[in-house]
């Protein structure tokens, strides 16, 4: 059981994450008594939530608020099961996740700041080269 009561009202909760990529908190561990957590997680179109990867002490249970849910593994992912999942559509996607037990929120928290402080590479659009290019008409004699 939830330690007291605990109302989070739309907009409310702490966000983290970068446009297209965003996790709101809903119910921490220190809430729940490390019971469960909540999160929504927020993908802009086609967005990977996270690569291929298995949990040893949570369940997950996720529950799709808009957009196209696409999943390796099952949506009620029990714990030690691969399972990854991913916005199929071209719209965004919204989904509750549920976390038994909690404490796991913590690390995507850790992930989000490591992200938010990790300098980009921005790599220029590849294109064409226009430098000579030298071909031989003759046959390779190897």
């Amino acid at each position: 059981m939830l330690s007291g009561p605990h109302v989070v009202r739309a907009g409310e909760g702490d966000i983290t994450g970068e446009p297209g990529l965003l996790d709101r908190y809903l119910i921490e561990s220190a809430a729940s008594s490390g019971r469960v957590a909540l999160m929504e997680h927020v993908l802009a179109p086609k967005a990977l939530a996270a690569p291929m990867h298995r949990h040893s002490r949570e369940d997950e249970y996720t529950y799709v608020l808009a957009g196209t849910l696409g999943v390796i593994g099952e949506v009620a992912e029990p714990r030690r099961r691969w399972h990854t999942f991913w916005n199929a559509g071209d719209d965004e996607l919204r989904v509750l996740e549920i976390i038994v037990s909690a404490g796991i929120e913590a690390l995507f928290r850790r992930l989000a700041e490591l992200v938010a402080n990790t300098p980009r590479i921005h790599f220029p659009l590849w294109r064409p080269s226009t430098a000579p290019r030298w071909t031989s008409r003759q046959r390779c004699r190897w």
